[in-house]
């Protein structure tokens, strides 16, 4: 590919990924940090294409005994990317729970553990697939940045759970992804 190829492939990754930094549409009439929000959660895996439909079996395997939120700007799908965000209230899971229910589960699943940055845990299937767990504002002082290369960012009061697909690897994933110099 040429550098032109390269740029506006990494223009669309990033557009892609930005919306799923934005933080949830509060709604004034709700109490507290409810969120107006279309839920996807309970639609089989077959109702998704391509990597999201695996995004769905995973998080339906996961987070099986959670009520958990899809919202509908955290889907995106193309054939050579792809992402799927869900949200978790800190009332249905609590950090003790996280490490000894949902980690395991995770594993169990065949996510390898790559690393911890500040309040998140990013975990690869394979070199194309990666999962971000980030959590709650509430529960760390160092929050997770733009300066930390994560695809999701921390929110308030919920967990921020992404999972994306690259064709060409993912940042913390793939082995090998293309440079791009402009000149």
């Amino acid at each position: 590919m040429n550098k032109l190829s390269y740029l506006i492939l990494a223009l669309g990754i990033s557009s892609i990924l930005s919306a799923c930094n934005k933080e949830p549409v509060v709604n004034p009439s709700l109490n507290g940090n409810e969120m107006i929000q279309q839920d996807y959660s309970h639609l089989p895996p077959e109702q998704f294409r391509g990597e999201l439909k695996f995004f769905k079996e995973q998080l339906d395997i996961i987070f099986n005994t959670y009520k958990f939120v899809l919202r509908d700007e955290g889907i995106a799908y193309a054939p050579t990317q792809g992402f799927l965000v869900i949200q978790i209230p800190m009332k249905e899971l609590d950090i003790k729970v996280y490490h000894s229910d949902i980690f395991p589960k995770i594993k169990e699943s065949g996510w390898v553990f790559k690393k911890s940055i500040k309040n998140a845990d990013i975990f690869c299937h394979g070199n194309q697939r990666q999962l971000e767990i980030i959590r709650p504002k509430d529960y760390s002082r160092e929050i997770v940045g733009e300066n930390d290369k994560l695809a999701f960012s921390a929110l308030e009061t919920e967990w921020n759970i992404g999972m994306y697909y690259q064709e060409q690897g993912t940042f913390f994933c793939g082995q090998s992804l293309p440079i791009i110099n402009i000149e």
